[in-house]
């Protein structure tokens, strides 16, 4: 087990992205803390997907700019065994000198053509004068998205998607929506 702390340096937000790494899914995981220690408040605690860290994205709100990362594991495998490890863990931390865009979504039914689409209401762009959207059912990407609703799909009923809302000048400053089925 070992304890990470990272701070900004300035008065802005300090986000991690993890670009890639797995670990062993049953019995390892990462907790990940809003502040400066592990007394701060909790904001994820698992493996990402099924052990796979890739995607996973943290951005600090609190006045220290800073964010702890405490990595728990129970020791039974290790990466050098070559299972649990096969994608070492890759991540990327960078101070945010720019404001997340705001949005809400909400998810429209088409019973018709047995598909769904998720309407993006863009509330705030930020610190940049439009966003880019992106969905992760069919990689695409919206650029120029000014205030406004705008209808991401069709997605076919029973598909997953997230959609991503970035900041068109500095990607790091980004919201996700919630999983949509």
């Amino acid at each position: 087990d070992s304890t990470t702390v990272y701070q900004s340096a300035n008065n802005f937000p300090i986000a991690i992205l993890f670009n890639s790494g797995t670990m062993e899914s049953c019995c390892d995981e990462i907790y990940v803390y809003d502040g400066l220690n592990s007394n701060a408040p909790l904001i994820y605690t698992g493996n990402g997907n099924f052990g796979d860290l890739t995607g996973l994205f943290f951005t600090s709100t609190n006045s220290d700019n800073a964010l702890t990362v405490v990595w728990n594991s129970d020791g039974s495998v290790d990466c050098a065994s070559g299972f649990y490890g096969l994608i070492p863990l890759d991540w990327t931390v960078s101070c945010l000198d720019c404001t997340n865009p705001e949005a809400t979504f909400n998810v429209v039914a088409d019973c018709i053509q047995h598909a769904f689409f998720v309407e993006v209401n863009v509330t705030n762009t930020g610190t940049s004068s439009t966003v880019r959207l992106t969905d992760s059912y069919s990689g695409d990407t919206l650029v120029n998205i000014g205030n406004g609703i705008t209808s991401i799909g069709p997605i076919p009923f029973d598909s997953v998607t997230v959609v991503t809302v970035l900041n068109a000048t500095n990607p790091w400053c980004r919201i996700f929506s919630p999983v949509f089925t």
